[in-house]
């Protein structure tokens, strides 16, 4: 009877072990085959004449009376930031700005700053933020946390404009 038992415990021990096996195999069958990324192609080591250029092996690209093809470039465009963004968000950030201004004028320099933080945070790149920020430490006699703001408004500033000159003067107020 023991040795009856043995064999059914051995027994069960492989039939466990086919259905891991099995379970393995079926599991490799679904996993992708690895292939290795196609060659990149490499123009040859030898350096072309002078005035020659690689082809693009594109169809289209033009050809020169020389024999040699035009670069084609990606075209560039100039985006000009605006000052305060258009969108939902603009009016928005527009009456925070007026709230903002009336505390500086007022001389209330910390809760004209957290009025500006919160415009901040729904546009970002509006420049005149930035003059309400750095006017504010200015007044609090933060000079490094003014300087700080006024060149992030510049970056956000269209050139030459009134509140370009407005965040410079800012600046040039703090040097020496």
């Amino acid at each position: 009877m023991r040795d009856l038992a043995v064999i059914a415990s051995r027994g069960i021990k492989w039939i466990r072990a086919g259905i891991a096996l099995a379970l393995v195999m079926m599991l490799a069958a679904c996993a992708p085959l690895y292939s290795p990324p196609p060659p990149i192609h490499a123009p040859p080591s030898a350096p072309l004449p002078p005035g020659q250029t690689y082809p693009d092996h594109t169809p289209d690209a033009p050809v020169r009376p020389d024999g040699t093809h035009e670069q084609k470039r990606a075209p560039t465009y100039k985006v000009a930031p605006s000052e305060i963004s258009p969108g939902s968000a603009g009016k928005a950030v527009e009456s925070l700005l007026e709230e903002a201004w009336g505390h500086y004028r007022n001389d209330d320099f910390e809760r004209a700053i957290v009025v500006a933080e919160r415009a901040q945070r729904l546009d970002p790149r509006a420049a005149e933020v930035y003059l309400v920020l750095a006017s504010a430490y200015l007044g609090q006699g933060k000079d490094q946390l003014a300087g700080q703001f006024a060149r992030r408004g510049i970056n956000y500033s269209a050139a030459g404009s009134v509140l370009r000159q407005r965040l410079q003067a800012v600046l040039v107020s703090l040097s020496p």
